[in-house]
Order: C-alpha cells, then sequence, then structure tokens
C-alpha cells in the first residue's frame, strides 16, 4: 500500500485536509477576474491549494498561468518566461500560435515547438537592448491574449515578494499600471514572506496599495485533521486511537506540512508494526528537517541566533527589556532590534497577540534539543 499522506509533488487530492473555504472564495475570485494576496508561513499547504484552485479553474474552462518567482533570476528572465506561460496556457494550434506571435511580437525571437503534452508551445530569447520593448508587449499580453481567443485567465505570482530582487520597485511600477487595466485576468498573488508580501499591499509608497483582497492562509483545525487521517489510516485498514492523533496534533501545532509529516512517519511504522512512541516520533521529525534547519541556521549572524535561542526558551512581548537581555545574554537592545526586524522580515518570528515567537513550531523544538 502507498503511503496516503503526501509531502511533495502535484496535488493529490486524496491526501488534501480540507481547505473547503478557502479553495471555493479562490475559485470564485478567479473566475471573477478578481486580483487576490494569498499568504502563509512555509509549508502551509498554500501552493497546493493554489494548484488545486487552478485544476478546478481549468475544469471550468479558464486558462491558467502559474509563475514561481523564487525560480527566476533576472529581468530578461521573468519575461521570457512569463510570455511563454501565458501563450501555452491558451492551448493553441501551431497556426494560431505563429499568427499570433508574428503579429504580436517584432522580429524573430521565439520558436514554437510540440511539447510533451502534445500541446504547441514557444519558447523566447530576448536580446538585453530589446527588453523594455518586449516587456511592454508581455506585461499587456494576459489581457491581449484573453480578448483575442475569447479566454477567460488566472494568472498566479507565486512567492511575489521575490521581485524585489528583479528591480522590484520599477517592476511593480510597471506591472500594476498594466494590471489595474485587465478585465478578463483575475491574479493571485501569494508569498511565504508574509511580512514583505503585505506590505507591497498594505503601505501606500508602494505601486499595488490597495488593489487586492488580502487572504491569510490559516492553521487546519484539529478536528478536521482528526477526521482526515481517521479516514485515511481505516482505508487501509491501520488502526490509529484518537487520544494518539490529539497527542500528535499537540507536537505538531496544526502546522500543516509537520502534521502530514507526522502522520506520513506513524503510518510508514504502523504498515511495518514497529513501535511509534510520541518521543519515537519526534525524534524521526526532528531528523527529517534537520539539515533544512542546519541550512538555515547556518546562515544567521550570531545575534539572530541568540535571540532565537531566547524565544525558543522564552516567548516574550519585551525583547528589549533589560532583564530579558540579561538573563539571556543577548548583548544591547540595537543588536536585538537588527536581529528582530531580519527575522520578522524572513518570517523566521512573528508578533502574534503581541507576544513574540518562532514561527515554525519544529525549528523550535530543534533549537531546544539539537543546538542548546
Amino acid at each position: 500500500m502507498a503511503n496516503p499522506f503526501k509531502l511533495r509533488g502535484e496535488v493529490d487530492l486524496r491526501s488534501f485536509c480540507n481547505r473547503a473555504d478557502e479553495r471555493r472564495q479562490l475559485f470564485l475570485d478567479m473566475k471573477s477576474s478578481q486580483s487576490v494576496v494569498l499568504y502563509s508561513p512555509r509549508r502551509y499547504g498554500k501552493t497546493w491549494l493554489i494548484k488545486a484552485v487552478l485544476k478546478d479553474l481549468k475544469k471550468e474552462g479558464l486558462s491558467t498561468v502559474y509563475l514561481d518567482l523564487f525560480a527566476i533570476y533576472s529581468r530578461q528572465h521573468f519575461a521570457e518566461k512569463y510570455a511563454r506561460e501565458i501563450l501555452t496556457s491558451l492551448a493553441l494550434s501551431a497556426r494560431e500560435m505563429e499568427a499570433f506571435c508574428s503579429e504580436i511580437f517584432i522580429g524573430r525571437n521565439y520558436r514554437i515547438f510540440l511539447s510533451v503534452q502534445n500541446k504547441y508551445s514557444v519558447e523566447f530569447s530576448v536580446l538585453p537592448t530589446d527588453l523594455n520593448r518586449f516587456e511592454e508587449i508581455i506585461y499587456n499580453l494576459p489581457q491581449i491574449a484573453a480578448e483575442r481567443f475569447g479566454k477567460e485567465l488566472t494568472v498566479v505570482f507565486d512567492e511575489f515578494q521575490d521581485i524585489n530582487r528583479l528591480n522590484g520597485e520599477q517592476m511593480e511600477k510597471v506591472i500594476r499600471a498594466y494590471t489595474q487595466n485587465h478585465t478578463r485576468v483575475g491574479y493571485l498573488f501569494a508569498g511565504s514572506k508574509r511580512r514583505l508580501l503585505v506590505n507591497m499591499f498594505t503601505d501606500e509608497r508602494h505601486p499595488f496599495y490597495r488593489s487586492a483582497r488580502l487572504m491569510p492562509v490559516a492553521k487546519i483545525a484539529d478536528t478536521h485533521w482528526k477526521d482526515f487521517v481517521k479516514r485515511l489510516f481505516t482505508q487501509d485498514k491501520l488502526e490509529i486511537e484518537d487520544c494518539f492523533i490529539k497527542d500528535v496534533l499537540r507536537i505538531t501545532q496544526g502546522h500543516p506540512y509537520y502534521t502530514q509529516l507526522a502522520f506520513y512517519l506513524i503510518w510508514n511504522l504502523s504498515s511495518e508494526k514497529k513501535e511509534c512512541s510520541l518521543s519515537i516520533l519526534e525524534e524521526e521529525m526532528l531528523s527529517y528537517q534537520n539539515d533544512d534547519f542546519i541550512n538555515i541556521w547556518d546562515n544567521l549572524t550570531l545575534s539572530r541566533q541568540l535571540l532565537l535561542i531566547a524565544l525558543a526558551r522564552e516567548e516574550t512581548a519585551h525583547p528589549y527589556a533589560g532583564d530579558y537581555l540579561l538573563s539571556h545574554r543577548l548583548g544591547s537592545a540595537s543588536n536585538v532590534q537588527e536581529a528582530v526586524r531580519y527575522l520578522e522580515r524572513e518570517d523566521i518570528i512573528e508578533r502574534s497577540e503581541n507576544i513574540y515567537r518562532i514561527v515554525d513550531p519544529l525549528f523550535r523544538q530543534w533549537i531546544l534539543k539539537r543546538v542548546l
């Protein structure tokens, strides 16, 4: 039997826990060509939710474009890939693709080919000297293509805050100038660095100020997890006690990825008839994430590491208070202020209900057990 708890890869609706309200609302917004900002901490299932909604939209006959800015390394790369994704999403014939490209794009900076999905696609190669002119075309391309082929289009920019690496302020201005006039295109701006992304849409100094509805992706309630876990275990004729599920959820704190990971590991151990206590499970989870956490930790300065150690030991509303600085040996308040700014920006810590805490519950446990 294959493990039904999925940690990566394509969306598998059998392994998709709840998100019914968010999925329905996003579907309606995109179908109505609205603009939405979707944000969450890392590994909250944001991208899976997006991909599920895109599947729903395709069933309704809408064309969809998905572009992950985390994988984009330059303005030129963004322009070329964006244009390709828009045109490929329309599923045009070779003749339609050739006619449209020759009309819209000046010069032979593209080539058309048959993709492995047996659809015609297009690739672009834009010279730096032609980039400004090419960008003027592609930023308006979703609306032009939607009108030309009678389509409704949804465009997703995942990790949109990473546009800051690509001459962000100027690109924000240009993209905003075009998208605000697009009537047949819905835009979904998603990201996992919540402070940076939300600021782009709530700070009046930014071009996208108040241009989209904000939609956070929250934790999944324990009741939904309990029903989900029981269903998958029962389907595969494995047993799991309600009290054990409750104890596991206390460890994962409703974090979607870690909850999937925990029951993925439990399912493996159960199917092999091996012991699975809470202590064994927690150690397995820490080992599974160890390399990722080491990478995060090694890229932090000493003052930032010390603040995380302090917050792992004791969450606080006053990280700059003299007694907190002294008891956790944090040095000067100015050092802590810099560490707070950086760690908040990177979404490693958050201020929630006036308390500063580490966002990732397993990272906190890793610090307590592997660093101290």
